[in-house]
């Protein structure tokens, strides 16, 4: 970016909320994934803190025919959602947007800002006497409502009704630069109106017949930047049992979970091989290997938990539901595994991790994830296996997660390296590629196609569909600002 263009923004932006530094610049090249997207140094990073920020820098961006690519989350990042492709590009960092605008504790609604980050949230939510709809243990300064708009799996299958989940209301700036409100928060009335009168913002749905929350998601920016954004929540809970079930085949237990899972019986429900669940609860390469050489190959655990006066009540009665499912599928229960405590457990199910978790073992991760169906995962497991042959596949996570109410699973292959090692490094570069690709063309739906997965999907498109898709784009980022490049919006790249 020319200086003139700095001298512009300075003019309608305070100077704080603006950056040339070359060494600050730096920082925004890449991120700690390899192989998504190309480093690419910005020309400018802009820190807005309100809506009105958001829609200078569209309006200025469509003037100038610059590119913007917004963030939210603080290092590391990863999936090179917030890495420029275009060598005319802004980064949008909104990681000083903290404000919870809203704690909803009748209608179990929580308003954030797109910065609050998970420590946060969880704080607030404790606080209020709310329980959050959480990733795996997620990375403490990871943006909440990012996760959301990436549609990041939660853990408690039966509350995650749709797989837009937790995500409901949002305020947005389009790439013309006009701001909008989805769902309830469209109105009638204002947001101050809408408080008054008893509305929640808790419908994601509309205004009128028409959801454009639905292009927003997954949009990796592409659609418009999300200024705020509505999440449900639960009631806090008061005890927790958890319960462990452990087979050396990864499908042993597999009709047992479909059971529990139609009856929705359970909250957190979940499988990781032996080296994933190590890596959750240890806190180096040393203490890791141990635990995983005292545990089984496969481990699903299923946490049971109830709030209020009934919660003691509650648990009983699915404890005596699922033991009836666990005896009729031929499955011994487990109330504990060697060296891990229920404390451990409830950590990584109700607490924010101060470091990326795959991050431990070996310092660096890769991680190949798509959505699939509960009984297709050992097939997936298979080609992963056979198409990894020059990459140690005791270095290899597996994370399965049920989603929809178990309708369709998460399925994740997580390569572990150590990054200062450069032939660590290309080897796991040439099996992320090649796995990728190998799932891909076995039907694994790779619903989150960032970096390179999008040249390899897209292709596979029917035009049809493609053309639709732009369409979509030439309404709401007419001049193509925002992210170009992702998803199979390319024009403007240079």
């Amino acid at each position: 970016m020319t200086f003139e263009y700095y001298s512009q923004l300075k003019s309608i932006l305070d100077d704080k909320k603006i950056s040339i530094e070359p060494k600050i610049l730096e920082q925004y090249k890449s991120d700690n994934s390899f192989g998504f997207v190309d480093p690419k140094v910005p020309k400018c990073i802009i820190w807005p803190e309100n809506i009105k920020d958001i829609q200078q820098i569209v309006k200025f961006a469509n003037e100038k025919t610059i590119s913007l690519v917004p963030l939210s989350s603080e290092t590391p990042r990863f999936h090179g959602t917030s890495v420029p492709r275009n060598d005319n590009t802004i980064i949008i960092d909104f990681t000083k947007m903290k404000k919870i605008l809203n704690i909803d504790v009748k209608n179990r609604g929580v308003m954030l800002e797109a910065g609050v980050n998970f420590e946060e949230y969880i704080n607030a939510a404790k606080e209020a006497g709310l329980r959050p709809h959480l990733p795996l243990y997620p990375y403490a300064k990871k943006s909440v409502v990012g996760a959301a708009l990436d549609r990041e799996p939660v853990i408690i299958p039966k509350y995650h009704w749709d797989i837009a989940d937790p995500l409901l209301c949002t305020e947005v700036v389009f790439g013309t630069g006009n701001m909008f409100r989805t769902g309830a928060a469209a109105g009638p009335g204002s947001l101050t109106q809408q408080k008054e009168s008893g509305g929640a913002q808790k419908n994601p749905m509309g205004p009128t017949q028409f959801s454009p929350f639905r292009i927003i998601q997954g949009a990796q920016g592409t659609i418009a930047l999300v200024n705020w954004a509505t999440l449900k929540v639960q009631q806090a809970i008061n005890l927790r049992k958890n319960y462990f079930i452990t087979s050396e085949k990864l499908d042993t237990n597999f009709d047992f979970i479909y059971e529990i899972l139609k009856y929705r019986l359970g909250d957190e429900i979940f499988i990781l091989n032996n080296l994933n669940l190590a890596s959750l609860l240890q806190k180096d390469e040393a203490s890791i290997n141990k635990m995983r050489d005292n545990l089984p190959n496969w481990i699903g655990i299923i946490s049971i938990t109830g709030s209020g006066s009934l919660a003691e009540d509650k648990i009983a009665w699915q404890q005596g539901d699922i033991s009836e499912y666990a005896t009729k599928f031929g499955v011994e229960l487990k109330e504990n595994l060697p060296n891990i405590s229920d404390e451990q457990i409830r950590i990584i199910l109700e607490e924010a991790s101060p470091v990326p978790w795959r991050l431990k073992y070996k310092g660096g991760c890769n991680d190949i994830f798509f959505i699939s169906t509960l009984d297709k995962t050992p097939k997936y497991k298979e080609i992963m296996w056979k198409n990894a042959e020059k990459f140690n596949s005791k270095n290899i996570g597996v994370y399965i997660q049920p989603l929809v109410q178990g309708c369709n699973v998460h399925c994740e292959f997580d390569l572990f390296y150590n990054p200062e090692d450069q032939s660590e490094r290309s080897i796991t570069k040439d099996t992320f590629i090649k796995c990728s690709q190998a799932l891909i063309n076995n039907g694994a739906f790779f619903n989150r196609p960032y970096g390179i997965w999008a040249d390899m999907i897209y292709p596979k498109v029917q035009p049809n569909i493609i053309k639709s898709m732009q369409k979509v784009k030439n309404i709401f980022d007419p001049n193509n600002v925002l992210s170009p490049g992702a998803l199979c919006f390319k024009e403007g790249l240079n």
